[in-house]
């Protein structure tokens, strides 16, 4: 074997090396440049909070209100409804497509996306709608649960991300603004109604319970046997949900109007109201809620979520707002998380695999063989000039040859 041949077989073998590097891993882009975000949805877990920010899934640590704050970009292929952390995996509503999965690897780093895409085949009058809405999700265990507006509740499961069932989707429920499991039941936000099924089998559910509210049903909480439901003209509604299949009355306390999201923890409902901000109001008793105790007049805010001794607020073009609620009934002056300067973006890749299967099983795609794909990563463009210089090489040795 000549010096040349060596000399390929090393390139080759780095090559493949290189290549399978960048498939799995996602690659650092920019850093330390600054972040401006736009929250629309938050959620915390382990002292990072993780926010929609258009089609950026952003990570912020620590979690509080003091800093300094440090941010890591993800961008996908769509704008973000709800995001959420269940072990060592991310999980993101994406409009267009459906859902994202992140992997956390054991020393933090992230392996490429997973998109499960819900799209193909949809029957065209769901489709259309569809395509404009951004799933809200909720995550238990190997089950996904996706809200969408305009179309209603699909089911996925996700025991085998490469080759998953295909989902069951409730056409029933045109209008699901929001979703959350408790136990063996799924509680859907659904215009003019909170929804109850039985998940007992995650992919067979039971027939609908409705509970009629006195208007949109923007968002849900469910803690022990009551669930608190955002009210969008009204405000607070408690539903006594004991015996799922038998609700009780509804018990109403009046906001300013406009609610659009809640958040229940250690006996305090926080709720989003268009009208006056952040609403804390004590439900110890959730029969006989107190009165709001604390208002903060600001308009849009969408979303909020409580973790500890903190609140976090989604208000859009503001960022995240960071209210220190160890004592809910005087709760501290928000600080605004807006813009972090210590960034780090990483490039868009990512697996699609489509879950109305093919006859011959799930549609796996690489998001790189797209004409609308995001940049190739860095490592894969390494091993492109590596291939390339491979056959400079051998085109060399062949004129040698002759």
């Amino acid at each position: 074997m000549n010096y040349l041949d060596k000399r390929l077989i090393k390139i080759v073998i780095l090559s493949l090396v290189i290549i399978l590097w960048g498939s799995v891993q996602l690659s650092t882009g920019k850093t330390n440049e600054t972040i401006y975000l736009d929250a629309s949805n938050v959620y915390v877990s382990e002292d990072v909070i993780y926010c929609s920010s258009g089609e950026d899934l952003v990570m912020i640590s620590p979690a509080n209100n003091v800093g300094p704050w440090t941010a890591t970009v993800i961008p996908l292929t769509g704008d973000l409804g709800s995001v959420m952390k269940q072990g060592n995996k991310i999980y993101a509503g994406v409009k267009n497509t459906g859902l994202c999965i992140l992997e956390i690897n054991t020393d933090g780093t992230l392996n490429s996306p997973i998109y499960l895409n819900l799209t193909k085949n949809f029957p065209p009058d769901i489709l259309n709608v569809q395509l404009n809405a951004r799933p809200m999700i909720f995550i238990k265990e190997k089950i996904a649960f996706l809200g969408y507006e305009g179309m209603g509740l699909a089911i996925v499961n996700m025991a085998d991300l490469m080759d998953p069932e295909e989902p069951i989707v409730e056409y029933e429920s045109k209008e699901v603004f929001n979703v959350y499991v408790s136990g063996n039941h799924v509680f859907l936000a659904e215009r003019m109604k909170l929804i109850i099924m039985d998940i007992s089998s995650p992919m067979d559910p039971g027939n609908p319970i409705y509970v009629d509210t006195d208007s949109e049903t923007m968002d849900i909480w469910v803690v022990d046997n009551y669930a608190y439901i955002a009210d969008f003209y009204w405000g607070l509604a408690i539903v006594d949900i004991s015996d799922p299949s038998n609700p009780g009355e509804l018990v109403e306390k009046e906001t300013g109007g406009q609610t659009r999201s809640i958040c229940v923890a250690n006996g305090f409902a926080y709720l989003i109201d268009g009208n006056s901000g952040l609403v804390i109001i004590d439900v110890t008793d959730p029969t006989n809620p107190g009165d709001p105790i604390s208002e903060y007049y600001e308009n849009n805010w969408k979303d909020v979520y409580v973790d500890g001794d903190y609140a976090y607020v989604a208000t859009g073009s503001e960022g995240i707002a960071v209210f220190d609620v160890s004592d809910p009934t005087n709760p501290s002056e928000q600080i605004y998380i807006k813009s972090i300067a210590q960034t780090t973006y990483f490039t868009e890749q990512g697996t699609n695999v489509n879950l109305w299967k093919s006859p011959g099983g799930s549609d796996i795609t690489s998001l790189s063989d797209s004409p609308t794909a995001p940049e190739i990563s860095s490592y894969s463009s390494v091993g492109i000039l590596i291939g390339l210089t491979w056959i400079h090489i051998k085109r060399k040795r062949d004129k040698q040859n002759k």
